[in-house]
């Protein structure tokens, strides 16, 4: 190979090798930004990693039950852990008052470095200027390494343990309660957005806080209400029986005459069965001296039969069974009077048994009927009506509220008609007066309690509110069809299922 040979082979050699190399530094170059690249993503994957770690740790804590102590403490050790933390200090505002003390939540990096310096908590929270600033500014900040002033924090900068502190505020109702620092290893580990979630986690945090004390004092007021709800049943209770004892009240006079009657004839047949019980003694006595002289003298006979013919033994004897019958009759009158005015005093329990109305009507009928039968004529109308489950006497009692009101509305010789019957599901009961009826202003408070527009002293004002409150709680309907002059209709409707 000639020399020219050999120095173009060589040119075209190098020229190549040149080429090799540019290719290889262009690939270096790519490769190295694609490294890069990739390291960066690594970071910014871990970074995310670790807001994600927060936020969902912060998110678990504040579904969780705790009390308020429990919740600074894990979320303290959540922060710590998260943020690669030296330590965690809280600062606590007293109440009613500008200043911070020291509180007894903390948390400490498991780093063996940590514990060598000889870190305390006591030690760091001999000052708490940081928490001061960072309260004063009312936001996260940030203090440098050459920044600090404490000779604590001092100690783990030298050490290489410590590059700056982050404090930020925990809100409750917007005001500031609680300052946390946080004693950071490395400001790599706390970028802009790293900051920007431990802002957004710690108003998250003063959310939970808020939130929880809202539920507590909404079971505080829950409880209240359910004594207040359970005190207002109890009131409700000794209304309906103040109310039963004020009706037994205007029907004591009737009762009373209703149960003198039978008393009366009670007590006089029984001084007559007295009187003849003697006769008796002295007739069987004249027997048994006749029995005795019966052989040798027939005078002890005549001496009967004379005794007999003056007392009216026959008579008497004719007397006894129809005497003993009303006796009978009489007290039977009196225990269904007694038994029907137990029956109504007696203060309902929440039971409610299977009752027929049109028998719950009746019994109201009989206690008011002696209030009510010398100035109105009473007609009655009860179709068969299917069992229902009920409270019977308060049943009774609002029928025997209306009654009284439908009497005392009429004149004398007034009307009073009830009926009772099916209407599609419901039982349908009808008590209509021919009094004076209902100005139509008034038709709107009838139910009201103590609203009344009868005379002062005549009754309550809460005989129509307690039957509107009875037939309510029985899941019915009450209401009232009037005109002035013409009398009053109060329709009943109960359910049957």
């Amino acid at each position: 190979m000639s020399d020219s040979e050999y120095l173009i082979a060589y040119e075209r050699e190098r020229a190549a090798r040149i080429s090799a190399e540019k290719i290889l530094d262009e690939r270096t170059r790519e490769l190295s930004s694609s490294m890069n690249l990739v390291k960066s993503q690594f970071e910014n994957l871990i970074l995310r990693n670790k807001n994600l770690n927060l936020l969902t740790s912060v998110i678990g804590l504040t579904q969780q039950q705790l009390s308020l102590s429990e919740s600074f403490e894990q979320f303290i050790n959540v922060l710590g852990n998260t943020a690669s933390a030296a330590y965690v200090i809280t600062s606590i505002k007293l109440s009613g008052k500008e200043k911070f003390r020291p509180s007894r939540h903390y948390w400490m990096s498991p780093d063996k470095a940590v514990s060598i310096v000889g870190l305390t908590h006591q030690r760091l929270t001999q000052d708490i200027s940081i928490a001061r600033q960072a309260s004063l500014k009312g936001k996260l900040i940030c203090v440098r390494e050459n920044e600090y002033q404490c000779e604590t924090r001092q100690s783990l900068v030298e050490c290489k343990l410590l590059q700056g502190s982050v404090a930020f505020p925990i809100r409750r109702q917007n005001d500031i309660v609680a300052i946390i620092e946080i004693g950071v290893q490395s400001w790599k580990d706390l970028e802009d957005a790293m900051l920007n979630q431990i802002e957004s986690v710690a108003l998250q945090f003063g959310v939970s806080l808020d939130r929880r004390k809202a539920e507590k004092q909404n079971q505080l007021y829950l409880k209240k209400l359910k004594e207040t709800l359970k005190n207002l049943t109890q009131t409700q209770k000794q209304l309906i029986q103040s109310e039963k004892m004020a009706s037994l009240g205007q029907l004591s006079a009737g009762v009373a005459h209703e149960i003198n009657n039978p008393v009366a004839f009670v007590s006089s047949n029984l001084a007559t069965l007295s009187e003849y019980a003697e006769v008796f003694k002295q007739t069987i006595k004249l027997y048994h001296q006749a029995a005795a002289n019966m052989t040798d003298n027939n005078d002890a006979f005549e001496a009967v039969r004379r005794f007999e013919d003056e007392e009216g033994v026959g008579d008497i004897i004719d007397d006894i069974e129809p005497m003993m019958t009303d006796v009978v009759e009489g007290v039977e009158r009196i225990k269904s009077i007694a038994d029907n005015l137990k029956c109504f005093a007696r203060e309902d329990d929440s039971t409610r048994v299977e009752t027929d109305i049109n028998q719950c009507i009746e019994s109201a009928i009989k206690l008011v009927w002696n209030k009510i039968k010398y100035k109105v004529q009473l007609a009655t109308s009860f179709e068969p009506l299917p069992l229902i489950f009920c409270r019977n006497t308060q049943i009774e009692q609002v029928v025997m509220n209306l009654l009284i009101n439908a009497g005392q509305a009429c004149e004398q010789d007034g009307k009073i008609s009830v009926s009772s019957r099916l209407v599609d599901d419901k039982i349908e009961v009808r008590i209509t007066d021919s009094g004076c009826g209902i100005e139509k202003k008034n038709l709107e408070r009838i139910f009201e309690p103590f609203y009344t527009t009868k005379p002062v002293g005549v009754g309550t004002g809460l005989g129509l509110s307690i039957s509107y409150g009875i037939i309510k709680d029985h899941h019915g309907e009450i209401y009232v069809e009037s005109n002035l002059g013409e009398g009053s209709t109060f329709i009943i409707l109960l359910p049957t299922i």
